[in-house]
């Protein structure tokens, strides 16, 4: 389980992957990113306990089984985290309890492992070695959980996409799903391969070099999510720029917008907004935008700068609408 990397590329990974998880800590604060962080964050947990001389501390002060079974519980949240993006993208998450159900079967999953690894015999050995058919069991166990996980977020982003739900956050957590099997679900089978040669004596070169490189891929595969998801970061900051800038060019031009609908229609002014906090003014001027135009039955996307020309209309403008028109009026602020 412990990395055989050269040090200098085995830090510099976990490095660099705790530096994007902070950074995704510090910039993503709501929405789908969120769950792709926690998917991000259990991987680097995973790879750090993995790191040479992290792994051999960490195996002095407790000891080699319960260090790689921490690993592979923290594997096991990964995939845990990311059914719990996909079903928080295509708004599976309706209740408290559908949002903990994935989280209480990890609890289960993570007991079941340490109970099996705590009955295995020797604690010099590995469980493969101490206790065969106990190992059979316990990467039956984990791989079918990583497994079913991984297996069920890729179904759910199908039938998301079968019903016409395209969005970004879909595609984005259906790639996470996909890479996670790629990834730690075909690893998980190749350790239960392992477990099952291990127990009738027939373990080959093969088996050796694929459970003996498996931190190896491992660290790579976190490498590869790392920067994944700081590329995400970047694009997340671009687009949210990009989204303030529109929303100061609605704000500075919602006060002429507003003088222009209610001198035209005065009866939808109320009180004045002088004792009113920011918030409040911009609240009720966008309302009163919305009342201007029903008492005028005429389309507020027709009122721009300098036109004359306005649709007759029963449509009641959302909110959404009469910021947009706002945007054309920043120059007249």
């Amino acid at each position: 389980m412990r990395n055989t990397l050269p040090l200098y590329l085995d830090l510099f990974i976990a490095t660099f992957a705790v530096f994007v998880t902070v950074s995704r800590v510090a910039v993503i604060k709501r929405g789908q990113g969120r769950h792709f962080t926690v998917v991000i964050a259990f991987f680097v947990a995973a790879d750090v306990v993995k790191v040479g001389p992290i792994n051999d501390v960490l195996a002095e002060l407790v000891d080699g089984r319960l260090v790689r079974v921490a690993a592979q519980v923290l594997t096991v949240a990964a995939a845990v985290g990311a059914v719990a993006a996909v079903r928080h993208a295509t708004r599976m998450m309706r209740s408290r309890m559908a949002a903990l159900t994935p989280w209480i079967g990890l609890g289960v999953v993570a007991a079941a492992l340490v109970v099996l690894d705590a009955s295995a015999g020797s604690r010099n050995l590995p469980i493969e070695a101490a206790a065969p058919v106990l190992s059979v069991a316990y990467f039956a166990i984990y791989s079918a959980s990583i497994v079913f996980c991984d297996g069920y977020a890729l179904v759910v982003v199908g039938r998301a996409y079968a019903r016409g739900m395209r969005r970004g956050g879909v595609t984005s957590a259906g790639i996470v799903a996909l890479g996670l099997f790629l990834a730690t679900g075909l690893n998980s089978i190749s350790l239960l391969w392992y477990a099952i040669a291990s127990s009738d004596g027939h373990i080959g070169t093969a088996e050796r070099v694929q459970r003996d490189s498996n931190g190896n891929v491992y660290a790579i595969f976190t490498l590869v999510i790392s920067v994944l998801g700081l590329l995400g970061t970047f694009r997340y900051a671009r687009r949210k720029t990009a989204v303030s800038k529109e929303w100061e060019k609605s704000v500075a031009g919602l006060p002429p917008l507003w003088e222009f609908l209610t001198s035209v229609a005065p009866e939808v002014r109320l009180m004045s907004t002088a004792g009113l906090s920011r918030e409040a003014r911009l609240i009720r001027m966008i309302a009163e935008c919305i009342d201007a135009s029903v008492v005028l039955g005429r389309d507020i996307r027709d009122v721009v700068p300098g036109s004359t020309s306005w649709r007759p209309t029963h449509h009641t403008p959302t909110p959404e609408q009469v910021l947009g028109v706002a945007r054309s009026w920043c120059a007249v602020s």
